[in-house]
């Protein structure tokens, strides 16, 4: 398995579906993200609370663990 060192640098922020496809894909393969790792890609001011929210349910429906979300 590969340690998070081991991954490409994220794409550029402006780039919101890419960032949200690698964001996903990074989860899958490593079954778990952190709210960091979420915030440093996709910043609240560029995701509305509804678009956070599929986000959201589409990682609990792949099994990908959300590492520090507040509650």
């Amino acid at each position: 398995m590969e340690t998070e060192e081991e991954f490409e640098p994220y794409p550029d922020i402006s780039d919101f579906h890419g960032n949200k496809r690698e964001l996903i894909k990074r989860g899958v393969e490593r079954g778990k993200l952190t709210w960091e790792e979420l915030q440093a890609v996709l910043p609240p001011e560029h995701i509305s609370d509804t678009e956070l929210e599929v986000l959201l349910f589409t990682l609990r429906s792949l099994k990908i663990d959300l590492i520090g979300f507040p509650t």
